[in-house]
């Protein structure tokens, strides 16, 4: 359903990405781990840029 099919303005839009990370404990979590929750958490779902 489209909002202009509602209304003709949109007041507020949210993106929401975001990871659990896989389900590690976070104590046992490796910094590739932390990275992958960072990167999708701080970059989107798009590709993060490279480090």
């Amino acid at each position: 359903m489209l909002v202009r099919e509602h209304t003709d303005r949109l007041d507020v839009l949210i993106n929401n990405a975001g990871t659990p990370g896989g389900g590690v404990n976070p104590a046992d979590a490796t910094a590739k781990d932390l990275h992958a929750v960072y990167d999708t958490n701080v970059y989107g779902a798009g590709p993060s840029p490279e480090r």
